[in-house]
């Protein structure tokens, strides 16, 4: 429910983990109000680190263009490699939210991100996204940076496009109040249901009583 509890760290770190283990790894920036984890791995001044294009341009282009749509996933990706990754005959390829320029907020508003949230199966852009990158390059896992909440794009994340959603939170007040209905949402979505309402008031239980330990 908040910024700073290290989310994006958490997902940047589990990727270069996978990749030096040899996996084939795929790391989606989707969060587009503030992007950016490219930058845990590309300097400032490294050129290798600016794709031609991101999430927010290949929402609008789909938008657009729907199933026509075909573009060139070069355009989208910024592969990353280190002696580990490299030794282990692992990748890891970045897809940044798009060219952080003056137009970018101006792109970003023009996606219904709503109207995303609430498209399911293969007719989500989202999924679409995700089957073209591996289509292109086959990957073990895809890891999505996303704030969850109650946000559209936390509808987006929710809705049953994942195989495993991970929350990262500190265990406040706010997260032990509001952890059951995001829990609740998760099991709605899925389709077909992959937990019961005991297993979500159990995960709530469980999430309430390591705040009140830290807490303490």
């Amino acid at each position: 429910f908040k910024g700073g509890v290290g989310r994006t760290t958490t997902t940047a770190m589990t990727g270069l983990t996978l990749a030096r283990e040899g996996k084939r790894v795929i790391i989606i920036d989707l969060d587009l109000e503030a992007p950016g984890i490219e930058g845990y791995f590309f300097g400032p001044e490294d050129s290798s680190g600016t794709s031609a294009a991101g999430i927010v341009d290949y929402l609008l282009e789909h938008a657009l263009l729907g199933a026509d749509y075909a573009p060139d996933m070069n355009d989208f990706v910024l592969p990353y490699s280190d002696a580990a990754i490299a030794a282990s005959g692992g990748s890891l390829l970045v897809v940044s939210a798009g060219s952080l320029d003056d137009t970018y907020m101006e792109r970003l508003g023009r996606i219904n991100l709503a109207d995303i949230g609430r498209q399911r199966g293969d007719k989500n852009p989202l999924r679409a996204l995700i089957q073209d990158l591996v289509r292109w390059r086959p990957a073990d896992i895809v890891l999505v940076d996303c704030r969850t909440g109650f946000t559209d794009l936390g509808g987006v994340t929710l809705n049953g496009l994942s195989n495993l959603d991970v929350l990262v939170f500190r265990g406040g007040e706010a997260d032990r109040r509001y952890l059951p209905l995001v829990l609740q949402n998760i099991q709605r979505l899925r389709q077909p249901p992959v937990r019961t309402p005991q297993v979500v008031e159990q995960l709530a239980a469980s999430a309430q009583a390591l705040g009140t330990q830290l807490d303490g």
